[in-house]
């Protein structure tokens, strides 16, 4: 917010509010009440957050063109315009300027999330009764903010975004645009809060790496309100370092009602559980948290840590494996001294006897659909030659491949000591009827390609039931 054409900070006394002062007579939204944030149900909430799910590819891109394209300047500059404080030549300056000054805050703004963690969509919901789509973005140093994207319908599957509201900060991004154009126009800033006041300080003393400062400013967010959504962001690692894990999870409890539900502020409480010694509470929320959002990356890693510590080593491995099949990174773990122990036990040699075995299966899931098209009755196995012969031989190249991996743990599993030979002898047959039906082709003579069909579609048979037992023992 320092980048964006701030209001003053606290040390300006030519129009900061002393400490106490009534913010009724404030013009600064973060004096007012909290917005409500509400469900949105239906079709709308669908498309909302399938543009929404676009928004999120693009910053964690770092492609900022196709956001700043979804953005309606004129619509936020109007927001900004409203209000009695405003003068003429601001409204003047917004109606000539607005789209560009909005479009120059948006980049601060995506600049900042940025810096910080990934960007997640929570849902779409209302935000004082317009539609939105919430996104939450957590810091390296774990603290968070979430923006609420407000948005209005451009055309049937598209939305425009019409503002952006930043809940930890308090403030709107039409707000701090109003805030940029009275700077450049040179008129009064508008009387702020003690709140706004506190934030504006804190942003620029983030900025500026000023701990001693930023200390400070912490000591004065402790006077905030219990459910002040700062509490549960900026504070929260002071509190939990402190021990004073009722204020923690009070502070999580009101941003959750205030944020309408969140699986991330969930694990937030199981980890703060798990230090007070409730670890079965706290495992009750991680996977709570998981059951509503199965992506969630934070509950299985802090499941596992959990397991760690109790020596729990097969809610280790599930745990591990529930992440990696998620897509989450699971490191070497193997070198991480954490895992020392659970490393030189029984349950961390199945799990990785499993995780090569699915490794050496997932090759064959292209080879079992190729093989599926052609047993199509409706796709004949010369017309599957004719449209692309590379392809299908390619697959039965894979097959053989997977098929010799899979071999190398035969010994170990009765299941594939049966199944490894029958791929190999269906693909034999397979290779060489494929060979007789491009020869066929190439001579034009029809009744060996004919004949060579029918060895080809007896082979495709063959080694398409193999696989089906593989696919089975694999759990594809």
């Amino acid at each position: 917010l320092a980048a964006c054409g701030s209001p003053p900070t606290a040390g300006d006394a030519s129009s900061a509010p002393k400490a106490g002062a009534a913010s009724a007579k404030s013009a600064d939204p973060a004096c007012a009440s909290w917005p409500v944030i509400s469900d949105l149900e239906g079709p709308e909430r669908a498309r909302i957050e399938a543009f929404a799910a676009r928004i999120e590819t693009s910053v964690n891109d770092g492609d900022t063109a196709p956001v700043l394209e979804r953005l309606d300047g004129d619509a936020m500059a109007a927001r900004a315009a409203k209000g009695p404080d405003i003068s003429d030549a601001e409204r003047t300056r917004l109606a000539e300027k607005g789209d560009a000054i909005s479009k120059a805050v948006l980049r601060s703004i995506l600049k900042a999330i940025a810096a910080t963690g990934p960007y997640r969509l929570v849902r779409a919901a209302k935000l004082d009764g317009e539609p939105a789509a919430i996104f939450r973005a957590v810091g390296e140093d774990g603290a968070f903010e979430y923006y609420v994207w407000l948005v209005k319908p451009d055309g049937e599957a598209n939305f425009k975004v019409i503002d952006v509201y930043l809940i930890i900060i308090g403030r709107s991004m039409s707000s701090i645009v109003r805030d940029g154009v009275r700077k450049a126009t040179g008129a009064k800033q508008a009387a702020l809060c003690p709140r706004a006041i506190l934030m504006t300080d804190f942003a620029q003393a983030t900025l500026a790496l000023d701990i001693s400062r930023l200390s400070r400013l912490l000591d004065e967010m402790e006077k905030l309100p219990a459910d002040d959504p700062a509490k549960a962001s900026l504070l929260l690692d002071r509190l939990v370092e402190r021990r004073r894990f009722a204020e923690a999870k009070a502070a999580l409890a009101a941003m959750d009602r205030r944020i309408g539900g969140d699986p991330f502020l969930w694990v937030l409480q199981g980890n703060i559980l798990f230090m007070e010694g409730n670890a079965e509470a706290a495992k009750a929320e991680m996977e709570r948290a998981i059951k509503a959002d199965p992506t969630i990356a934070e509950a299985y890693l802090s499941l596992i840590g959990i397991s760690l510590k109790e020596k729990r080593f097969a809610d280790t491995a599930r745990w591990l494996t529930a992440l990696r099949k998620q897509g989450g990174e699971v490191a070497e773990i193997e070198e991480v001294p954490e895992y020392a122990e659970f490393v030189r036990s029984p349950e961390h040699a199945a799990m990785k006897v499993k995780w090569t075995r699915e490794t050496d299966c997932n090759s064959l899931i292209t080879v079992l659909h190729s093989l599926n098209e052609m047993r199509n009755p409706h796709l004949p196995a010369l017309e599957a030659v004719r449209k692309d012969p590379g392809v299908f031989k390619a697959a039965a190249r894979v097959s053989d491949e997977a098929a010799r991996e899979l071999a190398k743990h035969a010994n170990a599993d009765a299941e594939l000591k049966t199944i490894a030979p029958e791929l190999q002898i269906a693909y034999e047959k397979y290779a060489r009827a494929f060979d007789d039906v491009a020869s066929g082709l190439e001579a034009k003579n029809e009744k060996r390609v004919a004949q060579a069909i029918t060895r080809w579609e007896a082979a495709i048979m063959v080694e398409y039931a193999a696989l089906k037992r593989l696919s089975a023992y694999c759990d594809l």
